[in-house]
């Protein structure tokens, strides 16, 4: 049986990046092939995500003597956030050993495929120049690209450029970063990203069997916090639709 590694960003507390990584995991086990996910520690990666998402900074006085009182409750919260996000790796990510660096994957990890992606494995804005997301190490095993980002063709650095080109099958989630790819001569194609390769039924098996919330809802979600047009488009609907507002805000700031 072929054995298959994921290098993403399924460590960081964001629900993007755990959701696609569980999602090519799963897809992956569906196909009848061993799965790991590298559990690699990028202290940078994840140097955002220690910050408490529940404290909000701001200069009125009132405020800052409510949250002041409300500290150990705001702390409670972020650990049980934290235990919830590590609870779901631990179950559904297949993940190995905690490694640390490229020679660490190597000793550590045996596998015929390494597979980078998905999410923005290639903004070097992010990853901080980090060249173990663009598999820029050698090995004996296949180096795959899966719906690989930049987020921006800007973010992409020489050194990550030349690693791309020495990876064997590339595919990327967007036209742009492909048609770059492209340009500077490396084979690619465009695919989507995991989260679209799993059904509906495969979803809804995640949630709990009992609706934890008996009214209706509109579910709202921002990548960094809650935008002035999420929150106008949300109260539109909830005024049409006559149910309550629940958003999720707790990526980092």
């Amino acid at each position: 049986m072929k054995k298959i590694v994921i290098l993403s960003f399924g460590r960081t507390n964001n629900y993007g990046a755990v959701l696609q990584n569980y999602a090519l995991v799963k897809t992956l086990q569906n196909m009848n092939v061993e799965v790991n996910t590298i559990n690699y520690k990028s202290d940078f990666l994840e140097k955002p995500y220690q910050k408490n998402p529940y404290e909000i900074k701001t200069n009125n006085i009132i405020k800052k003597i409510y949250y002041s009182i409300c500290k150990k409750y705001i702390q409670k919260k972020f650990l049980i956030h934290n235990s919830k996000f590590n609870a779901f790796r631990e179950k559904y990510l297949a993940l190995s050993d905690e490694v640390n660096n490229k020679d660490d994957i190597l000793l550590k990890s045996y596998f015929d495929i390494i597979i980078a992606g998905s999410d923005q494995v290639w903004n070097d804005n992010i990853t901080n120049n980090d060249p173990i997301f663009s598999l820029g190490f050698e090995t004996k095993s296949l180096k795959v690209s899966y719906a690989a980002s930049a987020g921006n063709n800007e973010y992409i650095g020489i050194q990550t450029m030349n690693n791309i080109k020495n990876i064997d099958l590339v595919s990327v989630r967007e036209n742009n970063l492909l048609n770059l790819l492209l340009k500077n001569e490396i084979k690619a194609v465009e695919v989507v990203d995991p989260v679209f390769l799993l059904s509906y039924k495969e979803w809804n098996m995640l949630l709990p069997k009992e609706n934890i919330c008996k009214e209706k809802f509109i579910f709202t979600y921002s990548v960094s916090e809650k935008t002035d047009d999420v929150i106008k488009i949300s109260k539109h609907f909830a005024k049409q639709l006559n149910c309550h507002i629940k958003h999720a805000d707790l990526s980092t700031k």
